[in-house]
């Protein structure tokens, strides 16, 4: 964890926030949403840097630390969600998770794509080109390639993972 960079930290907690977003498409919102959207995008990035600067400064590169670091950004990003909409635990968890896969899809075309092609951009057209389009192009991909197209099969799923906790008393 020493060898991250706090940029990666950042970069990292705007790509979950971009990959979780196709999925909250159609959440009730909470009253006075735009004022929860700006302290809650605060409070985050907030708890993502401090999450970052504590872990950081742990003198190991045991894998626990990672786990506990991303977990912890799940977490932070259940909150901010938590915070924003209105919304049960199991919709929460479903859209983390969703979400967590949506951005690593995302990041293994990436690397895969300026591997290959041997792209290199420097500055702000490396973010706009490299850190942010593909994380949007593959949340848009997603939201409409998958989730608008199996709406009925996501309901099920939702209401399957409903059951199994109802069932298993969790």
């Amino acid at each position: 964890m020493q060898e991250m960079q706090l940029i990666s930290c950042i970069r990292f907690s705007m790509q979950i926030l971009i990959a979780e977003s196709v999925f909250l498409w159609g959440w009730k919102r909470k009253y006075y949403f735009l004022p929860h959207v700006i302290l809650g995008l605060f409070g985050y990035f907030c708890a993502a840097v401090s999450i970052f600067e504590i872990l950081h400064r742990i003198p190991s590169q045991s894998p626990v630390i990672l786990i506990l670091y991303y977990g912890c950004l799940f977490l932070s990003s259940m909150g901010f969600m938590k915070f924003c909409f209105r919304a049960d635990f199991e919709e929460l968890l479903f859209t983390g998770v969703c979400g967590y896969a949506t951005q690593h899809i995302a990041f293994g075309i990436t690397t895969a794509m300026v591997e290959w092609f041997e792209i290199s951009l420097s500055g702000i057209w490396d973010f706009l080109w490299i850190r942010l389009a593909p994380y949007v192009l593959t949340a848009v991909i997603v939201y409409f390639g998958i989730v608008r197209k199996n709406e009925c099969f996501l309901q099920n799923l939702r209401c399957s993972m409903l059951h199994f906790y109802d069932f298993y008393g969790l």
